[in-house]
């Protein structure tokens, strides 16, 4: 399975059973200077549930998979734990660390928190 596929299948898991809206990848995949066993570090933000996020973490095709699923209800703050979705782009402009894979919406009705921690996301990496 190739990075393309594998992306597509994290991302079909998470809008699909958990109901994620967005799916953000972030760590040494996003950056660029992942191994061929390094772990896939996801986020996943749906509109409702827990305010503790839910955990995904599997086995995924000789690596494992290591996801976060928060609702938007978690994001009106941003804690500071999240700032590792965000792009050290002062520090590192070379580097990225976090890239939106999938995002539904567009229709800013999402709380300030969720559609700030999208938004920075994006702007750090060129995502359209």
């Amino acid at each position: 399975m190739n990075e393309e596929q594998a992306l597509a299948e994290i991302v079909q898991t998470l809008t699909v059973d958990h109901g994620c809206h967005t799916v953000i990848l972030y760590g040494s995949r996003a950056r660029g200077d992942f191994q061929p066993t390094s772990d896939w570090d996801v986020a996943g933000v749906r509109e409702a549930g827990e305010r503790a996020p839910l955990r995904v973490a599997r086995a995924f095709y000789g690596t494992w998979l290591d996801a976060f699923v928060y609702a938007e209800a978690a994001l009106t703050v941003v804690d500071p734990e999240m700032l590792r979705f965000l792009s050290r782009e002062r520090a590192r402009p070379h580097r990225r660390r976090a890239l939106v894979q999938f995002e539904r919406r567009s229709d800013c009705t999402a709380p300030r928190g969720a559609t700030r921690l999208t938004e920075q996301a994006r702007q750090g990496h060129g995502c359209d």
